[in-house]
């Protein structure tokens, strides 16, 4: 477990260190009319390229961590690049992840490239993200960590970049379409739950969080979740995104660490809440904490449901981090929370399959 612990510690001091190279240049700016760049604020300083090195090289350099490395591990040797209709044709997998095997292994054997690249793909554009809108990058990065986003890709590969282009792609949907449709194309390639993911963001992310609306989503989720054990409906439906999804939905229960997650999850939702009526300032994508917490409610009937969540409960790192800083003393409810989301760290480490322990080559 070592290694994952020493890892947020790397990246939160590395993002430190770019941030005060920031403030630095931005104090020198004002009192120097040619002042020496350091760096300039909204471009990636040598520290920001050292704590992405860093995030890509512990997720690119990992050997059997995770459940579905072995069974992506062997698929990718017995794929035949000199065949990529048929292989296309036959695969499992959605095309955007089989395309990019098919790719590598058209020049390499080698399966370890396919998982640095996948670490490229996932961690750079939430990088990019939480660099170019975060208040406070070192907190928003320890968040990413720690409320163990960074750690899902290791165990749902596909899902994991589709999450990471969905979340780059929303975050941007306001300020650069072109960035926005690469990230939403990117994301449904990967992963065909991205489709109907994208939808529901688009429409809900300006909405206001409360604790009234948030009760509503939870009673909707309830019903919703015993609706689901009525399967037969629910299990064609999901066939139509993916034959696969069917038996999922049929085989597939969450177990008590979801409940777990679920009441640390609420306990955030509710926190921005209580930021927002405190500060008058709704941040943008905050609706989407609330929005995590009903799908994982819904994943008590069936674990894809749950795995939903993920797409919004990444935002949490770029949410909190922002309604922190409207506060006038952030100092004792950002410890707080770092302390909690500490806490759920190693749960998770603990309790969700193959993360233990950690190998590379």
């Amino acid at each position: 477990m070592i290694p994952y612990l020493l890892l947020p510690l790397i990246a939160g001091l590395l993002t430190f260190l770019s941030k005060s190279a920031t403030q630095h240049f931005s104090a020198a700016r004002s009192t120097e009319s040619k002042p020496v760049v350091i760096a300039s604020p909204g471009r990636f300083t040598p520290w920001d390229w050292l704590a992405l090195a860093a995030l890509i090289t512990f997720s690119g350099a990992r050997y059997m961590v995770g459940t579905d490395f072995a069974m992506y591990y062997r698929r990718f040797l017995a794929l035949n690049p000199a065949s990529w209709a048929d292989e296309l044709a036959v695969s499992p997998q959605e095309v955007g992840y089989t395309a990019l095997s098919l790719a590598i292994r058209s020049f390499t054997d080698e399966p370890a490239l396919l998982f640095w690249i996948i670490a490229v793909l996932t961690v750079t554009p939430v990088y990019i993200v939480l660099h170019r809108f975060s208040q406070n990058l070192p907190l928003a990065i320890l968040l990413y960590i720690l409320l163990a986003q960074y750690l899902i890709p290791l165990n749902l590969v596909r899902q994991g970049v589709a999450i990471s282009f969905v979340f780059f792609a929303v975050a941007f949907l306001s300020s650069s379409k072109w960035k926005f449709f690469l990230g939403a194309t990117i994301a449904i390639l990967f992963h065909a739950s991205a489709i109907l993911i994208l939808a529901v963001m688009i429409f809900s992310r300006d909405v206001r969080p409360t604790a009234k609306k948030i009760g509503v989503l939870v009673a909707i989720a309830t019903l919703g979740a015993i609706a689901v054990l009525q399967i037969d409906f629910f299990a064609q439906m999901a066939s139509l995104l993916n034959p696969r999804y069917e038996t999922y939905l049929v085989e597939n229960r969450a177990g008590l660490g979801t409940y777990f997650v679920i009441g640390a999850k609420l306990a955030l939702a509710l926190v921005v809440v209580w930021i927002i009526n405190r500060t008058s300032h709704v941040e943008r994508f905050s609706f989407f904490m609330p929005l995590s917490v009903a799908f994982l409610i819904l994943g008590t009937a069936s674990i894809p449901l749950a795995r939903l969540e993920y797409y919004f409960g990444i935002f949490a790192a770029l949410v909190i981090p922002n309604v922190l800083s409207r506060l006038r003393n952030p100092a004792p409810l950002t410890l707080a929370i770092c302390l909690a989301s500490s806490a759920f760290f190693v749960f998770w480490l603990l309790n969700y399959g193959g993360l233990l322990p950690y190998r590379w080559e």
